[in-house]
């Protein structure tokens, strides 16, 4: 008997895995050598807790004991930080690169994103100079710098009415003229 729960709305299995997982998948099959270099940054408070220093105040002014001491000590050097909190932030290798991949002579960084967001990965490339500068280096060489973006497609059922949906990727190839900043468009256009 299946024990796993099923997302609320219209399920599609395949559907909790992530771009990067797929992509990562999908180069292993096509013959390329390939690792994650995105990574998790939590996020920190360095700032003591006020509360336990208090606390650790009221032990050190009732008790005198040893062990009361020593644990007002540990507290102590506890509430001085630094605490995770919920929530942080993925960072990418220089500011792009998700995943570097090879193949014989062949190397590959790729950003993995789903469709919708491919255009606002470029976009934001466009902004950040120092991230610009660092894809314009990578593909002065033999390098690729390729955007996966990741969706479902609906594709008629071969065997009779209906569809069904299927995951599939889009591939761009990042040019330097791509990471050019285009100015406004003219009014009618």
């Amino acid at each position: 008997m299946n024990t796993t729960a099923k997302p609320a709305g219209r399920w599609i299995p395949g559907g909790d895995i992530k771009a990067t997982q797929r992509t990562l998948e999908w180069l292993r099959k096509e013959g390329f050598t390939a690792g994650v270099t995105e990574r998790w940054i939590p996020r920190i408070d360095r700032r003591p807790d006020q509360d336990a220093l208090r606390i650790v105040d009221a032990l050190r002014a009732t008790n005198t004991d040893s062990i009361s001491l020593a644990a007002a000590e540990k507290l102590d050097a506890l509430a001085q930080g630094p605490f995770t909190l919920p929530g942080g932030n993925r960072q990418d290798l220089f500011g792009f690169i998700d995943i570097l991949a090879f193949q014989g002579d062949r190397t590959l960084a790729v950003q993995c994103t789903s469709r919708a967001m491919m255009t606002d990965h470029l976009r934001e490339y466009r902004r950040k100079p120092e991230v610009r500068e660092a894809i314009l280096d990578w593909i002065s060489f033999t390098r690729q710098f390729i955007i996966f973006g990741w969706g479902r497609r609906e594709i008629p059922n071969k065997t009779g009415p209906g569809t069904h949906n299927r995951w599939d990727h889009e591939q761009r190839v990042i040019t330097p003229a791509d990471l050019t900043e285009l100015g406004p468009r003219p009014k009618g256009t």
